[in-house]
């Protein structure tokens, strides 16, 4: 589980594993001291009244800015897919009497074509980021003092 202070964000000086997934490469370039990542894809968590669900980031572009008091801030933009987004709302208590009606309005702001199709599918969306810093084990059984000074 990951600690989450009262202001909702993540609280520094956690240790955390790494999921078993395959390496992925990016293209990164540092100009002026900001981190600017191309070609990012992944896959944001996300609850909504306690529906939880995950939402495929493609088409991503990342730019972070490294602070003095070692938190990093930036922005994350991307391609979501709209029915991914239409999929949660008959989830979520009370909300599938919406459900069509959500569909029609999150098809209609779809704004990123998929070249196959001819159809807009996904919806071009950002998020701000906020990092901490934070311990990483190294093998997927950590030991009990890990991270520990």
């Amino acid at each position: 589980d990951v600690g989450v202070g009262t202001d909702g964000r993540l609280l520094a000086g956690q240790s955390f594993d790494l999921r078993p997934v395959e390496p992925v490469v990016i293209e990164t370039s540092i100009r002026d001291g900001v981190l600017l990542a191309d070609g990012v894809a992944l896959q944001l968590e996300g609850s909504i009244l306690d529906v939880e669900f995950e939402l495929p980031i493609s088409l991503g572009q990342l730019r972070v800015e490294f602070n003095p008091n070692g938190t990093i801030t930036g922005v994350l933009g991307g391609a979501l897919p709209w029915r991914t987004l239409a999929d949660v709302i008959p989830r979520i208590g009370g909300a599938s009497q919406f459900a069509a009606l959500g569909a029609t309005i999150l098809r209609g702001i779809a704004d990123i074509m998929n070249f196959e199709t001819g159809e807009c599918d996904r919806i071009s969306a950002s998020i701000r980021v906020h990092g901490v810093p934070a311990f990483i084990y190294e093998d997927s059984a950590p030991s009990p003092d890990a991270g520990v000074p």
